[in-house]
């Protein structure tokens, strides 16, 4: 399932879908490329129309739960994963 040794990281929810599109644009952007995009999604019924034609490596996970336990969730995912080095965002 890892492709890059990076993993760039964020969450996204209900409220964040007017910000998507210009973190979308700005990870697409990136002189470096060699990352995999790691997002959980915390309810945000529209997350794969705003991905869908994304060249970005994205893995989509869908999660609940407080701030600080989907920050832990997000943690844990990317060690399972095994990537690395881990670059967080924020989508909004």
């Amino acid at each position: 399932m890892k492709k890059n040794e990076i993993a760039v990281v964020g969450v996204v929810y209900p409220g964040v879908e007017k910000y998507i599109n210009d973190y979308i644009w700005s990870l697409e952007d990136q002189t470096f490329k060699e990352f995999d995009l790691i997002i959980l999604n915390d309810g945000l019924i529209t997350s794969n129309s705003f991905f869908k034609n994304s060249s970005l490596n994205l893995k989509l996970f869908n999660t609940n739960g407080s701030p600080s336990q989907i920050r832990f969730n997000l943690i844990k995912k990317v060690i399972d994963l095994g990537y690395e080095n881990v670059i967080f965002s924020d989508c909004d």
